[in-house]
């Protein structure tokens, strides 16, 4: 049986996801430029990665999916994932 999520929780899901868009953005915009990256832009991109890392498991603290699948690539830019199942 699947488990839908409620109304509330569609709203937090949306509002979690779009903070997470925002990161990515942001981890782009340190990249999409470069071919090389300074110390300080290395320690900034580790951060976004790390707050993004939270994002995703703050989202399934609060709203419980039965599973969800991290990627990473590198690249430039560089690509993180999330996917999340609630059946």
């Amino acid at each position: 049986m699947s488990e839908a999520l409620s109304s509330e929780k569609l709203d937090r899901f949306a509002d979690l996801m779009n903070e997470l868009v925002s990161l990515q953005v942001e981890m782009n915009e340190v990249v999409s430029t470069k071919t090389k990256l300074t110390e300080d832009e290395r320690t900034g991109l580790k951060d976004k990665i790390r707050e993004w890392l939270r994002k995703v498991q703050q989202i399934a603290n609060e709203l419980g999916p039965k599973n969800f699948t991290v990627g990473a690539e590198i690249g430039f830019p560089p690509k993180v994932t999330v996917s999340f199942t609630w059946e």
